[in-house]
């Protein structure tokens, strides 16, 4: 080898190191930073603009690390490469056969769920899964639980009648916690993702004082989805709960088997007492607006006679979005357009559903089915190229549940937090505060199977 290609070699080396450092330290902003995210400037759109713009300045400089860093043969080899390819292509070509294609772009007002934020969950992904690979686990996952954890305890906060920020005139009367992410479903979703992941640490991760905080961001984040009364995200901890016990927290690994037993026999004991006192009170501040505990409110979920009319309302908008949806199938309407085709106006049942509580009828723009509303927005193409990507995940994830190292529990958390967000979206929908956590766990579980580094 002469001179001049061991100098170049160097180089591509300096340059590959310098795009994973890159890269590893925007995925940690884009999982910790922009969840967090408020604009008091807007009080219009408060939690959203903020994120989507925010997103749309990461997405370029991860895929700039994540060309630098040689990542695109790591995409090729977990097999996500294609799918994601195929996710980015169905949401372009959705958008330019949109009803309204400048609107698909950047997405409706106080919603911004159009191409621009599309497209970066799917770098968000890819950049994830080459972080894990390349060895930057643990900065990934110490992002997560921290950005986590700061909006589960505003949640908490706020639950309790703390309130850090100037409210909008939308939410100045709400009671149930919605932290950074604007709404108490959306803050559910996003402790859905985070719960298993903190779990997964502290069932691994030998240190203390790194197990203390774990346990702390464990639960935090349960707590807080207590809070939010979100039926959806107590029906996605429940799924987590039983997908990681399942997978991976019955022989956890990193710590001695003994550890392991005092751990798991604490963190059941303290959740339980704190489930339990939580469904055998009232909220604090709902007596004057809700007086129901939370266990009523668990048990509306199967009794028709909801005081907020929640089930009866999805499934007029359930039944109505799938007219629309059969006579344009394949592309869909283009991102964020339901507000544009869905009837707006007062019908028979829209009046005996909503005409006691509201004097105008209120606006549809969302299904409040994440299927629904995504191939409302880029087709059957575009789902089924987004299970694509789900599935292929899962599968590389999968590759790491036979490791004898703590791979293996993160990878079951991963898959246990995938699956309680999508069980926990069929009764909303994706958002630009959680969505990006949610497409980093896909990531993350997709490079488990050649992740390198103990994360011991």
């Amino acid at each position: 080898m002469d001179a001049g290609t061991a100098i170049l070699n160097l180089r591509n080396r300096e340059l590959e190191q310098t795009g994973s450092k890159l890269l590893t330290w925007t995925m940690a902003l884009a999982v910790a930073v922009v969840p967090l995210l408020i604009d008091l400037s807007n009080l219009d759109d408060t939690y959203y603009a903020g994120k989507a713009r925010a997103l749309s300045i990461l997405a370029p400089v991860i895929l700039a690390g994540l060309l630098a860093s040689r990542g695109i043969p790591v995409l090729r080899r977990t097999r996500l490469l294609t799918p994601l390819m195929a996710f980015v292509m169905a949401v372009a070509l959705a958008t330019a056969v949109s009803v309204n294609p400048l609107w698909s772009v950047v997405g409706a007002p106080r919603r911004h769920e159009g191409l621009l934020s599309l497209v970066a969950y799917a770098v968000v992904c890819a950049g994830t899964l080459v972080v894990v690979v390349r060895g930057g686990f643990r900065v990934w996952l110490a992002a997560v639980l921290a950005g986590g954890t700061l909006a589960g305890l505003y949640g908490i906060a706020q639950y309790f009648g703390f309130e850090l920020i100037v409210r909008d005139s939308v939410r100045v009367d709400w009671w149930r916690p919605f932290s950074t992410s604007g709404n108490p479903n959306f803050l559910g979703a996003y402790m859905v993702l985070i719960a298993p992941l903190a779990a997964a640490a502290l069932l691994t991760l030998r240190r203390r004082s790194v197990a203390v905080l774990s346990l702390a961001a464990l639960a935090v984040t349960v707590i807080a989805a207590l809070c939010t009364y979100s039926r959806a995200a107590w029906l996605g901890l429940a799924v987590a709960a039983a997908i990681f016990g399942v997978l991976g927290a019955r022989r956890p690994t990193g710590i001695d088997a003994r550890t392991a037993r005092h751990r798991l026999a604490g963190v059941g004991a303290v959740l339980v007492v704190l489930a339990g006192m939580f469904f055998a009170s009232h909220s604090p501040l709902a007596a004057s607006r809700a007086d129901w505990s939370a266990a009523q409110r668990a048990w509306t979920t199967i009794e028709p006679a909801d005081p907020q009319g929640g089930f009866r309302w999805r499934l007029y908008f359930w039944r109505h979005t799938l007219q629309l949806l059969a006579k344009r199938p394949i592309v869909g309407y283009g991102p964020e357009t339901l507000v544009l085709v869905f009837p707006q106006g007062w019908d028979a049942e829209r009046s005996r559903l909503f005409g006691e509580m509201l004097f105008t009828p209120p606006m549809v723009d969302k299904a409040h089915n994440e299927t629904l509303d995504m191939a409302m927005s880029i087709g059957v193409l575009g789902v089924a190229a987004f299970w694509w990507v789900l599935v292929s995940a899962v599968r590389a994830g999968k590759l790491a549940l036979g490791a004898a190292d703590p791979r293996r529990v993160f990878a079951a958390a991963c898959l246990a937090a995938m699956a309680g967000y999508w069980v926990d979206v069929q009764w909303h929908f994706s958002v630009v505060s959680v969505a990006p956590v949610f497409w980093s766990v896909m990531g993350a579980a997709g490079g488990m199977g050649l992740h390198k580094e103990s994360v011991a």
